[in-house]
């Protein structure tokens, strides 16, 4: 903390030196400015003209190497991070627990299958059928039967 107060302290400085010169060069511009005599104020010109340069000099900040922030505004970034993590953590865990069921059901679904076809060879043999001549029609409904017919 004592850093950041010093470097406060030197800010302030530094703005109350760059506003000084130039309340004194307006200050010296008004008055040659009030005298009527032309050559005056030529020579308020070339004052005018340097008093914008050293402005501008003394307004370029140079900002510090190091700068360390306070232990409240560590702890809302530290928060956030958690926050984040957190939830990179529950959609890691949600795409796992969705890979786990895609591939179970996958599982399920390639048995089914397999079995399904199977039990219809089963049936062709039951009834002594060829392998190749006869298409197999499936029911669309539980109230219908499984039939085959030949090409």
């Amino acid at each position: 903390m004592s850093i950041l107060k010093k470097l406060k302290d030197l800010v302030s400085a530094l703005e109350t030196e760059a506003t000084e010169p130039t309340n004194k060069a307006e200050e010296q511009s008004t008055q040659e400015v009030n005298t009527t005599e032309p050559e005056t104020e030529i020579a308020a010109d070339p004052q005018e003209e340097i008093s914008p340069r050293e402005e501008e000099e003394e307004s370029i900040e140079e900002f510090p190497d190091y700068l360390e922030c306070t232990d409240e505004e560590s702890l809302v970034i530290s928060k956030k991070l958690a926050a984040i993590a957190k939830a990179k953590e529950v959609i890691a865990d949600s795409l796992l627990e969705y890979e786990r069921k895609k591939l179970s059901l996958l599982d399920f679904v390639s048995k089914a299958t397999d079995e399904f076809y199977e039990e219809l060879n089963s049936l062709r043999l039951e009834y002594g059928l060829p392998i190749e001549g006869y298409t197999v029609q499936l029911p669309s409904s539980q109230s219908n039967k499984v039939s085959f017919s030949k090409d």
